[in-house]
This record gives C-alpha cells, structure tokens and sequence, in this order.
C-alpha cells in the first residue's frame, strides 16, 4: 500500500495541535527554524526521504515542536505568516550561497523579489542610519524604486553605489547574522 504522505503529515499536526481539525489546527503554527540539507538525511515527518529545506514548527498556544518538515508539507499552512517565512527562508541560502560562491549581489529579480525587500524591511534588515536620516523606510522605499526600474541601465553612478552600499553594508550581514541565529537554533519570539 502506498504511503499517502499528505494524510500522516495532516493527522501529526492535528496530534499536536490543540484544534482537532486541519482547517483550525494549521493557524496554531509558526515556522521557528529552517536548515538547509544536500546530503538529503532528512526525513519529513510525513514520511518524505530527502528534504532539502527542513523546517521546525512550534505551536503558538501549546509550545509543541515538530521536526523536521519538508518544503512540500511546510507549503500545505496556507498563513501569511508562514507563507512569508518560507520566501524568507529560501531566499536567504541562495542569497548567501551567493555571497559564498563570490558572486555580485545585484538589484535583480536573480536574488530579491519586492517581497523579499519587504520581509528584510520588516525584520530589520534596513537598519536606522545616517546616510537614511535615521529612517529605515527611506532606504527600503529606495530599493523597492530602483528593484522596479524595467532597464536598469538608466540606473545612476551614484544610485548604483547606493544599491551596492545597502546590500553590501547592511543586507549580507543581516542574512549572515540570520543563518548564524539559526545555526545556534536561536529562535525569534
């Protein structure tokens, strides 16, 4: 009989949550870590071999963790919250595998998404400075408008050194500080 992978990953989350149904249960969650596996050790809670993202849950209400889910089952909480997790998570290896490899972090759809700029605002990636006069939302807004240009030859000199001096300055740290956050299994409260 075939494993039915969907079914053992809805009825472990149920056990442990405090709703007895999925629609209920799957708002009590909240993605605590993320770690990334190409040796493909890992195996979901619903049965799945090989996962490369595994993701660790923790209900908001009862404290219960679960570990490790794969990316199929972690896309199955349909919260925003969880949602924005996932991009954020995701975005952040290939980011740093980037940097990692010596690539040329650029302004492009290659590395970032506006919802990605967005997330890194809201976590604090776009700290209070004075080359932003003290306000994050400046240089966040700054990135959105020039992530938007279509030809991004019409980009400045100067505005390019800005693009460069955010990513490089503040956003690579931001990421590298995150990984090292999730690596000690430091969880956000």
């Amino acid at each position: 009989m075939p494993i039915n992978y969907e079914e053992n990953f809805i009825e472990e989350i149920v056990f442990n949550s405090i709703s007895d149904n999925w629609e209920e249960a799957s708002k009590e969650w909240k993605i605590i870590n993320c770690l990334e596996d190409y040796s493909g050790s890992e195996q979901c809670v619903c049965g799945r071999n090989e996962i490369k993202y595994s993701y660790t849950i923790k209900n908001k209400y009862n404290g219960n963790i679960i570990y490790p889910i794969g990316g199929a089952c972690i896309r199955k909480f349909k919260t925003k919250e969880i949602e924005e997790e996932i991009v954020f998570s995701e975005s952040l290896f290939k980011l740093l595998h980037a940097v990692e490899d010596g690539e040329n972090i650029l302004l492009t759809s290659k590395y970032f998404s506006e919802e990605l700029l967005h997330i890194l605002y809201i976590k604090g990636a776009f700290p209070a400075n004075v080359h932003n006069d003290f306000s994050p939302y400046k240089d966040f807004g700054f990135m959105i408008r020039m992530f938007r240009v279509k030809d991004k030859k019409v980009i400045t000199h100067s505005q390019q050194d800005k693009i460069n001096y955010i990513i490089d300055e503040f956003i690579v740290p931001f990421l590298e500080t995150e990984l090292e956050k999730r690596d000690m299994g430091i969880e956000e409260i």
